[in-house]
């Protein structure tokens, strides 16, 4: 009787997932303190939203958006470890991952 009131849930988590946005990440296997670097994102942006790159409390403005791509490009990063990366719109956050910085 549980099975039968777990699979709606089950459907609804799947369903979510699958016609949730897919962002795709373009960046360099090392990132290297005080050297500037580029990232790309792929997926699906609108040219009217405002999308702002955040890693551990510094945020960058994209230098080059279009409906497929967003470009952010000469990021430097101060601090060597491991850095929370996060991309994000006014209705949240689109991407998060972790990137180490030696």
């Amino acid at each position: 009787m549980k099975e039968i009131f777990r699979l709606p849930l089950i459907i609804c988590l799947l369903s979510c997932s699958l016609f949730g946005q897919n962002i795709a990440v373009d960046a360099p296997k090392i990132l290297l303190k005080d050297i500037g670097f580029s990232l790309i994102f792929s997926g699906e942006f609108g040219d009217n939203t405002v999308y702002l790159l955040s890693i551990n409390g510094q945020n960058f403005k994209p230098n080059k958006i279009t409906s497929k791509k967003l470009f952010f490009s000469k990021i430097k990063i101060s601090e060597t470890g491991t850095h929370l990366v996060s991309l994000s719109n006014e209705s949240g956050f689109l991407d998060i991952l972790q990137s180490p910085i030696n």
